[in-house]
C-alpha cells in the first residue's frame, strides 16, 4: 500500500515539474517578444511623465519610444497621463539613462538607437529621458573637446530626394506623374527641403506620395473649394498657371469624356494620408528646414477637412429632403413667403422710366387688390434682382414674394396700400395663397409613393378615379365627378400610360379642332 502511494506521489511530482517547465517556456517565449519597462520623462527639470510601466516590443528602440510619447502627449489635451506636451526642436538636447533600480542609482547613459531588449538585458528595465532646451548663445555641452568640434564641423549632412516616376521623368506626359515629379523639383528642391539618406524612403517618399495624391484630386475643383473654405497654400502656387483663375495642366476634366464629380468619401480617404504624415513624422516636420511644408500641411488639412464636413452635411440634408413625404416649400411653413411695405415718393427720371410698366398695370387697380407682376420683370437674374430691390413708385405699395425653390423663379404680387394695416394685408395674402396660383413642388419620395400606389392599376373604376383625384388635390371631401371632363380625361391618360415621363400631348397635330388646344398645365 505504501509503495502505491509513493508511486502516485512520484507521478504527481513529475507532472508538476513538466507543467512548470512548460509555463517557464511560455513565459520565456513571451518575454522574448516583449519586455516590461518603466519609463519617465523630464523636460527642463519638469516631470512631464511620472514613472509609467508597460510592455515594449523587442524590435523597438529608445528613439522610437520617445517619438511615440511625443505624439501621445500632443493628443493628451486633458493631461490625464502627461503633465504637459513634449516639445522637441533642433535646440533640444536629449539624453537617455538606463538603470537596474527605480531610484536611478548607478544609471548608464545609452544611445537612442539601442533596442530595448538589449538595453534591458544589459543595463536594466528603468528608463529615464532628460530633455533640455538651449539658447543660441549656450553651448550644447561643456564637455566637447577641440577634436570633436573640428570633426563635427567637417561633416555636412547630404540631402537627398525621392525618386521620380516615369522612365524619362523630364518628358513624362501623365498628369499624376508630372505633378509628383514637379512636387519634388518645385517644392522640395527649390526650397531646400531634402531628406537625409536614411529617411528618403521611410519619410520622404510617403510625404511626396500623400501630398501629390491629394493635390491631383482637388486641382480640378480648386475654384469651388477655395470659394467655400480653403485658402490654397502659397507653397503650391507653382502648380497653377494663374493663381487667380486656378488654371492648371495636370488634371483637366475637360480633356476626358466622363467628368468625375468631387466625392466627399474619396476626398476624405485621400486626406487620411496627410493625417498619417502629421502623426507619424511630427518630429521630422518640426525641423526648421520643413517649416514651409509643415505650414502648408496644416493649411491643407484645415481647409479641405472643413469642405468635407460642409459637403457631408449638405448631402445629408439633401437626402433628407428627397426622402420627405411633404413638399420642401409650402405656404404653411412660414419661411417661403414674405410681405414688404414700400413707401412711395419723389423719383428721378431714371426711376420713372425704369418702373413705367409696373406703374401702368397697378395705377388703375383698387387698393388691396393683388396684381401679379412677374410679366414685367427682367428675365436676367441680376437685372431682376436690381429691379425688385430698387422698386419705388409715386404711391405706397406692398409686395408679396413667394420662393418655390428648385431653381424656379420666385413669384411677386403687389397692391396699393395707404398706411400699414396688418388686417387688410393678411386678407390679401390669404386671397393669394388660396387662389391656386402658388405652385407646390413634390419631392422624389412623393413621386415614388404616387407611382407605387397607382401605376399598377389595371382597371380604371370610378372609385380609383376618386382616390386619384383626392390624392392629387389633397382634399378628401371632393369627388372625381366634380372635375371637368377634360381633367378626368387627363387623369385617365395618366393611369393608362403608367409613366409620367412619356406622356406627350399630340393633340396639337390636329389643326381642325381648335377646342382641343386647351392648356394642359400651367406653371
Amino acid at each position: 500500500m505504501l509503495t502505491e502511494i509513493n508511486d502516485s506521489r512520484k507521478c504527481q511530482d513529475t507532472k508538476d515539474k513538466k507543467c512548470e517547465k512548460k509555463n517557464n517556456k511560455t513565459m520565456t517565449a513571451a518575454a522574448s517578444k516583449a519586455a516590461l519597462v518603466c519609463v519617465s520623462v523630464k523636460h527642463n527639470n519638469v516631470d512631464v511623465l511620472p514613472p509609467y510601466a508597460f510592455h515594449v516590443e523587442q524590435h523597438q528602440t529608445y528613439s522610437q519610444l520617445l517619438e511615440a510619447f511625443f505624439i501621445a502627449s500632443a493628443r493628451d489635451s486633458s493631461n490625464t497621463r502627461f503633465k504637459q506636451a513634449i516639445a522637441i526642436s533642433d535646440k533640444t538636447l536629449i539624453k537617455c539613462f538606463v538603470s537596474q533600480a527605480a531610484d536611478m542609482k548607478d544609471r548608464i547613459e545609452t544611445n537612442l538607437s539601442v533596442k530595448f531588449m538589449q538595453g534591458c538585458e544589459l543595463f536594466g528595465p528603468f528608463v529615464h529621458f532628460i530633455l533640455k532646451d538651449y539658447k543660441l548663445d549656450e553651448p550644447l555641452t561643456a564637455k566637447q573637446n577641440a577634436f570633436d568640434v573640428l570633426m563635427s564641423a567637417g561633416k555636412s549632412v547630404k540631402l537627398e530626394y525621392p525618386e521620380k516616376f516615369g522612365s524619362n521623368p523630364d518628358e513624362c506626359t501623365r498628369g499624376d506623374y508630372r505633378l509628383r515629379n514637379d512636387f519634388i523639383d518645385l517644392v522640395l528642391q527649390q526650397n531646400g527641403m531634402g531628406f537625409p539618406s536614411g529617411l528618403v524612403k521611410t519619410v520622404g517618399k510617403p510625404i511626396v506620395d500623400a501630398f501629390s495624391d491629394v493635390l491631383f484630386y482637388i486641382l480640378p475643383h480648386l475654384t469651388k473649394i477655395c470659394s467655400r473654405s480653403f485658402k490654397f497654400p502659397e507653397l503650391f502656387n507653382c502648380f497653377l498657371n494663374d493663381s487667380m483663375t486656378m488654371e492648371q495642366t495636370y488634371n483637366n476634366p475637360g480633356n476626358h469624356k466622363n467628368k468625375t464629380r468631387l466625392s466627399a468619401d474619396v476626398l476624405d480617404q485621400k486626406l487620411q494620408g496627410l493625417y498619417d504624415i502629421k502623426l507619424n513624422f511630427a518630429v521630422t516636420l518640426s525641423n526648421p528646414r520643413y517649416k514651409k511644408l509643415n505650414e502648408a500641411l496644416e493649411s491643407t488639412l484645415r481647409g479641405v477637412q472643413a469642405y468635407i464636413d460642409n459637403l457631408t452635411q449638405t448631402n445629408e440634408r439633401q437626402k433628407k429632403l428627397h426622402q420627405s413625404l411633404q413638399p420642401t416649400r409650402s405656404i404653411d411653413n412660414g419661411t417661403s413667403s414674405q410681405v414688404k411695405f414700400i413707401k412711395g415718393g419723389v423719383r428721378t427720371q431714371i426711376e420713372i422710366d425704369k418702373y413705367k410698366d409696373l406703374e401702368e398695370i397697378t395705377k388703375d387697380v383698387e387698393p388691396y387688390q393683388p396684381v401679379f407682376i412677374n410679366d414685367v420683370l427682367p428675365i436676367h437674374r441680376k437685372n431682376r434682382f436690381d429691379y425688385i430691390t430698387g422698386i419705388k413708385l409715386s404711391y405706397n405699395i406692398e409686395m408679396y414674394t413667394y420662393h418655390p425653390g428648385a431653381r424656379s423663379f420666385s413669384l411677386w404680387f403687389c397692391w396699393k396700400s395707404g398706411t400699414v394695416d396688418p388686417c387688410k394685408t393678411n386678407a390679401v395674402v390669404h386671397k393669394i395663397e388660396s387662389s391656386g396660383t402658388i405652385p407646390s413642388f413634390h419631392t422624389r419620395a412623393i413621386r415614388k409613393e404616387f407611382m407605387y400606389r397607382f401605376s399598377l392599376v389595371t382597371k380604371i373604376s370610378p372609385a380609383i378615379m376618386t382616390q386619384l383625384y383626392q390624392y392629387l388635390t389633397g382634399d378628401q371631401s371632393v369627388m372625381s365627378a366634380q372635375a371637368s371632363k377634360d381633367v378626368q380625361a387627363r387623369l385617365k391618360l395618366l393611369l393608362e400610360t403608367q409613366d409620367l415621363d412619356i406622356v406627350y400631348d399630340l393633340r396639337n397635330i390636329n389643326e381642325g379642332r381648335p377646342e382641343s388646344f386647351s392648356v394642359l398645365g400651367r406653371t
